[in-house]
């Protein structure tokens, strides 16, 4: 390599690698596509599971209120009830696809309030955020439905 004074001088390879900067926009733009390919798969789970997270609230939103006509037609016992809104919970879920593994349906029927509250913990697992150390998103969603005992005309 020549210097300013144009007298060429050996130059050790680590040396000259060290300084050369050809091709240094490549190790760039893989540090930075490795971290947009991670963001883009967290935004795929994060729309996933805002799709699971609807579903699963209309699903016990529709468990809580048909518990609650039931008990307000005087159909069924409140230890029937549990029975009634699982299945509905569970009619309204399936259909296309699994959104989120539930692990706990509670159902609290409180006939002095005249109310039917119905509790779900549910997680999504997740596709791409593993990378980034997220297994799953907890999605837990409650619905409380109120019932008069007799309609006013």
């Amino acid at each position: 390599m020549a210097d300013r004074d144009g007298a060429y001088r050996s130059e050790q390879p680590a040396v000259r690698f060290a300084r050369d900067e050809d091709g240094a926009i490549a190790m760039i733009f893989a540090l930075c596509a490795s971290v947009f390919m991670v963001i883009l798969g967290c935004a795929i789970d994060i729309g996933k599971a805002i799709h699971a997270n609807q579903k699963l609230s209309s699903a016990v939103d529709g468990a809580s209120i048909a518990a609650a006509k039931a008990l307000k037609d005087g159909n069924l016992s409140a230890a029937q009830i549990p029975t009634l809104a699982r299945t509905y919970f569970d009619e309204n879920v399936k259909g296309s696809g699994n959104y989120a593994d539930v692990s706990s349906f509670d159902v609290n029927v409180d006939e002095v309030n005249h109310q039917v509250t119905v509790s779900v913990k549910a997680a999504m697992p997740t596709s791409f955020a593993r990378v980034a150390g997220i297994n799953q998103i907890n999605l837990p969603k409650s619905s409380t439905a109120v019932f008069a005992v007799r309609d006013i005309e």
